[in-house]
């Protein structure tokens, strides 16, 4: 190779300072130019994945309020449904108390009524 306007030919040492001088300076500007591109798009990815992460803490926050309402919810029903059960049973007892009151007082009535009729048919009272 030679350099046309100088006459001579090209030397490695030439070559090198082109290409520290020019080619290195230009590949460094295309580089630089995709990287900032590159650099603005991650930094608006930083900014949106800052964002995401204080939704999610916040998220998070509500939803451990919320265990805790469905929690105490839980408690709650598995309370109503004793409290429920106990006054089914309650009244089942009741029921069963009646029933038993019921029956004395008809055999009661029925004894007292044969005592009537009895001491009617003594005392010649018929009514």
């Amino acid at each position: 190779m030679e350099d046309k306007e100088m006459g001579k030919p090209i030397t490695l040492n030439d070559l090198g300072k082109f290409t520290e001088e020019v080619l290195l300076p230009a590949v460094e500007g295309i580089i630089d130019k995709r990287i900032s591109g590159l650099e603005d798009r991650i930094s608006g990815l930083e900014d949106r994945i800052i964002r995401l992460e204080n939704r999610m803490g916040r998220l998070e926050e509500e939803m451990a309020e919320m265990r805790g309402d469905i929690s105490k919810m839980k408690n709650d029903i598995l309370n109503g449904q004793d409290a429920l059960a106990k006054l089914i049973e309650d009244k089942r007892e009741d029921e069963a108390m009646d029933t038993s009151i019921r029956r004395r007082f008809e055999e009661k009535l029925e004894d007292y009524k044969g005592r009537i009729k009895m001491v009617e048919e003594k005392i010649g009272i018929s009514v």
